[in-house]
């Protein structure tokens, strides 16, 4: 019995660790971006999630504008929540690929929307 709560904790610490590994990923992606943007909408954005999406085939961008319309991404739109998500797959445009992503939103100053997610498979 005393094994099986041992595994069990030992299980339920991994996954939290991993948890937090995954989230500080896309912390420091969003960072990233926002950073070499010099700026938190969409005309600074736009070059940089453009040169994401063509090259870090990991993780998951979508850059909307305030209408909702995609403006530079990976993924289908998604309603403009601020904060960290659980989607339940992609939503890329592929339907082959229906993976649970991670990620976290953000509304732009000028009313867009960005997003970052990575594959939440491993959770």
């Amino acid at each position: 019995m005393t094994g099986l709560m041992v595994t069990g904790l030992s299980g339920y610490r991994s996954q939290q660790l991993l948890g937090q590994q995954i989230r500080q990923a896309v912390a420091n992606e969003r960072d990233e971006a926002f950073s070499e943007a010099h700026g938190r909408d969409i005309t600074h954005l736009y070059p940089v999630i453009k040169e994401l999406v063509q090259n870090e085939a990991g993780f998951y961008y979508l850059l909307q504008d305030a209408q909702g319309r995609s403006v530079m991404s990976n993924m289908l739109h998604l309603r403009p929540v601020a904060g960290w998500r659980w989607l339940s797959w992609t939503h890329r445009t592929s339907p082959s690929d229906r993976r649970p992503v991670v990620g976290y939103g953000s509304v732009l100053h000028d009313g867009g929307y960005f997003f970052v997610g990575i594959d939440g498979t491993p959770l």
